[in-house]
């Protein structure tokens, strides 16, 4: 499987962070959803490292366990592509269902 590559804006990655980090102080009970926290944690990371190199867009890939994560996040948790992050996690929800749905 490859990789997914993304290209956002810095807004995105800073109010990915913030989405997560709010996501972070619920309790999950199953596996599943402790498996997808533990897949948006680490591109948390790296998104806040990328911060660190001012710029106004940003390109990255995305490992595959990462990709399915956010579309995990919009389809489970966010699913409102009217939203700022709604609407941005779509567009990349739709990429990885297009990259994979072969």
């Amino acid at each position: 499987m490859k990789a997914v590559k993304i290209t956002v804006k810095a807004q995105f990655l800073e109010g990915f962070i913030q989405l997560v980090d709010e996501l972070l102080k619920v309790s999950y009970d199953t596996d599943d959803d402790r498996m997808v926290m533990a897949a948006l944690v680490e591109i948390r990371a790296r998104f806040y490292n990328r911060l660190g190199k001012c710029q106004t867009e940003y390109s990255l890939h995305l490992t595959p366990v990462q990709a399915f994560a956010v579309r995990i996040l919009y389809t489970d948790f966010i699913n409102d592509p009217t939203s700022y992050m709604g609407s941005k996690l779509f567009v990349i929800a739709n990429d990885v269902e297009k990259t994979y749905a072969k």
